[in-house]
């Protein structure tokens, strides 16, 4: 089976709220082979940017590592250009991922 985590399911799964235990139960499925679970990078990007708003950069890229560790394939390859005005949140994404991003600001 296949899975693929929205931005809201991986949020509750990070702050432990409703949910996580479905989240929980199928990133151990992952990690033990039973399926695959994907976030698509601009989910990821989304809770990160979220992140670093709430709690600031320094928890944002410590819960950034966090989800780094966590077995889920981060899936890169959208054929669009992500457009966006926060280069200074996002550039770690611009700097590490193929995805190409237009900075209108």
């Amino acid at each position: 089976m296949i899975y693929v985590l929205d931005a809201c399911a991986l949020i509750s799964y990070l702050h432990n709220e409703t949910g996580t235990d479905i989240a929980f139960d199928l990133l151990k499925k992952e990690a033990d082979g039973e399926c695959t679970a994907y976030i698509n990078i601009i989910n990821l990007i989304e809770v990160h940017y979220a992140n670093i708003r709430s709690l600031g950069a320094e928890q944002a890229a410590a819960i950034l590592e966090k989800i780094l560790s966590i077995p889920i394939q981060i899936v890169s390859d959208i054929s669009s250009t992500f457009v966006t005005a926060d280069h200074q949140e996002l550039e770690v994404f611009a700097n590490k991922e193929t995805l190409n991003f237009l900075w209108f600001r």
